[in-house]
């Protein structure tokens, strides 16, 4: 009888201690969620809260999902991908937990593992316009041009109202040589969601590249630093135009700073 009653206290006492490691866990992922709300940037701080709900509940697949979108708002996608794949473990059926490595390992120019989990999205959830736009994208890093334009255009007739969708398949139209479309879904893109600097920076390149519309591409680059004033990509091609028409005061400011937003290694 003793034992028995040893036991009923040992089983209350570790559901008591799993119960508050719970709560714990939950307010300190509540509080790193609140760090990144409304575009706050506290990422180390949200780590850190992150890291301590994953402490007290090592199962908090959504702290492990935050985490990792925190570690590649800062720029450290291995260990982004290295947490969701933990999410992933306790979640095999989420589209998208698989969408979001692929997009991270697309931006560790792994653009082959990223079509294989955008492939896996896709099986879970074939009516996702975003990830057939992120799948588009990392074809046309790979040069297939083709495949990325089938995928804008699924995505497109998927969500009329989605503007990675546009930016996609605005990209392929410019990587095969068709500019008036391509600025027309890039247009569209920006017109959809006109806070998302790649949409200014991507035009700018058809503006640049395709069109010869110099003023035109430097405009949007501006546009896009306004929006994000630490992507480098607008910085070196302004850089670049800058310096082609002979403005090199201009072009030098915009290369120093690609030098200071590069990560020291």
């Amino acid at each position: 009888m003793i034992r028995f009653i040893s036991i009923i206290v040992l089983i209350i006492s570790t559901t008591a201690v799993f119960c508050q490691n719970e709560k714990k866990a939950d307010e300190a992922f509540d509080n790193g969620k609140a760090l990144l709300s409304g575009g706050g940037r506290d990422f180390k701080q949200a780590i850190l809260f992150f890291s301590e709900a994953i402490k007290n509940n090592p199962k908090h697949q959504q702290a492990y999902t935050e985490r990792a979108r925190a570690f590649s708002e800062m720029g450290n996608f291995n260990l982004a991908i290295t947490d969701i794949s933990k999410a992933i473990s306790l979640d095999k059926k989420s589209p998208f937990l698989y969408g979001q490595r692929g997009y991270f390992k697309s931006q560790l120019k792994n653009h082959q593992d990223a079509i294989t989990d955008y492939n896996t999205a896709l099986r879970l959830d074939p009516k996702d316009a975003w990830v057939y736009s992120s799948r588009g994208m990392a074809y046309l890093n790979l040069k297939n041009y083709q495949q990325a334009f089938a995928d804008g255009e699924k995505a497109v007739k998927i969500d009329p109202n989605s503007s990675s969708a546009y930016n996609c398949r605005g990209m392929a139209y410019h990587h095969l040589k068709n500019s008036s479309k391509a600025l027309v879904d890039l247009d569209k893109a920006i017109e959809l969601d006109p806070k998302v600097g790649a949409f200014y920076i991507n035009r700018a390149s058809v503006y640049f590249y395709g069109l010869k519309k110099n003023t035109q591409a430097i405009d949007d680059l501006t546009k896009a630093i306004e929006i994000d004033p630490y992507d480098i990509r607008a910085y070196q091609l302004r850089g670049a135009i800058l310096q082609m028409i002979g403005k090199l005061d201009k072009a030098k400011e915009d290369f120093d700073k690609v030098k200071e937003l590069t990560p020291k290694k």
